[in-house]
């Protein structure tokens, strides 16, 4: 057995709905401000030091070098996507890795 509903009804439920969803997609453009200015600051920070940073997955691919990185390893090119464990000489690798 279904509710029989008016279109008053109907339309107050849309207009509710409607609101809603501005209500989400307003939120949702907050958190994303708020993430762009969080990572912009992170990134200021890290640029203001003068240390080598970096960030990397568990098969030594950097996700993330900074400028004092990639000075250490003698380039001013990205290295974002290499694997750090390639930079070492090839005799140190295999210890490197089991460690």
């Amino acid at each position: 057995m279904g509710t029989n509903k008016t279109k008053a009804e109907i339309q107050s439920e849309l207009q509710r709905a409607h609101q809603r969803i501005a209500e989400l997609e307003a939120a949702a453009a907050e958190h994303a401000q708020e993430r762009h200015t969080s990572d912009s600051l992170y990134r200021a920070l890290i640029a203001s030091r003068n240390v080598a940073l970096c960030r990397w997955r568990p098969d030594t691919t950097l996700t993330f070098a900074n400028q004092g990185y990639r000075q250490m390893f003698g380039t001013a090119e990205e290295l974002v996507g290499r694997q750090w464990l390639t930079f070492l000489p090839e005799a140190k690798r295999s210890e490197a890795a089991a460690f």
